[in-house]
């Protein structure tokens, strides 16, 4: 595997950036490619936050144009933004992206663990001194069993004692870290346990004096929360004749009641597919779809690369459906791993037009624009448009 070409043409700021990149969000780093993030995860201590803020506002200074800018802006309001879920959920994306990547390799994953132990150290202190909502508790507790699921995988699937022994050592820190955010009745963090607790309480989140800045400067919407809520009423207001029309004919030929619930639950029994069979129709179905829309809607790399598996179980909690991970956009040779999530527990009963859906979604929503401008197959994105930023994924 070679370094894709575009880290050649590198401006002076940009290379900055690239070792501030490498040395301050290390495991986005090695997700995207860079071997020598291998095993490295950022501590967010009070230090080296602020370390990493000075430097990246030196860099900022040397920005040459608005797209500069705009991400490095992102970069610095993220830094400013923590809340307790975040280094757990970064830390599951840190495994599994080694786990997907190279499989287990012991020095590296112990290596790894070392930094997660600090990581969650370091966030406990930093954020000891706040009062967070039970809407973020039960989110922290949603990701640090992720990160819990995936380290008992990683226990089960290693025979290496010396790397059990520090998965062992993150494992029992990380149950420490879910102990500050406990919530009474969240044990799976599945719909029947949260939806309850969420009506008793009803919590406000208090993101409501931050959410235009997230919004603007690190997510670089342009629209105001306010815009974006009246343009999102204007679509609904423009589907909801759409949706009751179908509804109305569904249920003419299903004969039942046309209300949307009644309809949805008996297209499922009829186009249900069983969930053993479930992972096999997506393959195939997205072999067809490919052709098809290659020929009507949008051109595919040649390069183009996505692999099909059922979404591990330390994931499900939080993927519901279905999900897209995009890996190595600094390499020759990026690719996808497309998840569908089987697991009854958290997934609806799969049935083809859902199906069909969640594969619209995440090949041409999110793979095929993520391969095509890593491959810079019919443009030419700079290496700061295929960073994994805040930008990435909803520009995707």
């Amino acid at each position: 595997m070679k370094p894709n070409p575009i880290l050649s043409e590198l401006s002076k700021v940009e290379k900055q950036f690239f070792e501030w990149y490498k040395e301050f969000d290390s495991s986005s780093a090695y997700m995207d490619g860079v071997s020598e993030c291998v095993g490295k995860f950022f501590v967010p201590s009070k230090q080296n936050l602020a370390t990493a803020e000075k430097k990246l506002n030196n860099i900022l200074k040397e920005a040459k144009n608005k797209g500069q800018r705009r991400l490095f802006k992102s970069y610095l309001t993220s830094l400013r933004f923590n809340e307790p879920y975040m280094v757990p959920s970064h830390a599951t994306n840190a495994f599994f992206s080694h786990l997907v990547k190279e499989g287990i390799v012991p020095e590296h994953l112990k290596s790894l663990a070392k930094d997660v132990e600090e990581a969650l150290d370091a966030y406990a202190k930093l954020l000891a001194d706040k009062k967070w909502s039970i809407e973020i508790k039960i989110v922290t507790c949603q990701t640090t069993d992720q990160l819990l699921g995936i380290l008992n995988t990683m226990l089960v699937e290693t025979r290496d004692e010396s790397l059990k022994k520090s998965l062992n050592a993150l494992k029992e820190k990380a149950l420490k870290y879910r102990k500050l955010y406990e919530i009474k009745g969240i044990k799976n963090g599945d719909f029947s346990e949260v939806y309850p607790i969420l009506q008793k309480t009803r919590e406000k989140v208090k993101h409501k004096t931050i959410y235009p800045q997230l919004l603007a400067d690190m997510w670089g919407y342009l629209e105001t929360p306010e815009e974006i809520e009246n343009q999102a009423t204007l679509w609904l207001k423009k589907e909801l004749p759409n949706l009751k029309k179908v509804t109305h004919k569904l249920a003419k030929i299903y004969g039942v009641k046309p209300t949307v619930e009644i309809v949805e639950e008996e297209l499922s029994k009829r186009r249900g597919i069983p969930k053993q069979q479930a992972l096999q129709f997506v393959k195939e179905t997205r072999t067809i779809a490919q052709k098809v829309f290659e020929k009507n809607v949008v051109r595919i790399t040649p390069k183009y690369e996505t692999r099909v598996i059922e979404t591990p179980i330390y994931l499900v909690n939080m993927l519901p459906t279905a999900a897209m991970y995009n890996f190595d956009s600094l390499t020759d040779k990026p690719f996808n791993v497309f998840l569908v999530t089987m697991d009854p527990r958290f997934s609806p009963s799969p049935d083809v037009p859902t199906l069909i859906q969640s594969l619209l979604h995440e090949e041409y929503g999110h793979a095929v624009n993520f391969s095509n401008s890593a491959t810079r197959f019919a443009a030419n994105p700079t290496f700061l448009e295929i960073l994994s930023s805040a930008f990435s994924t909803h520009v995707s």
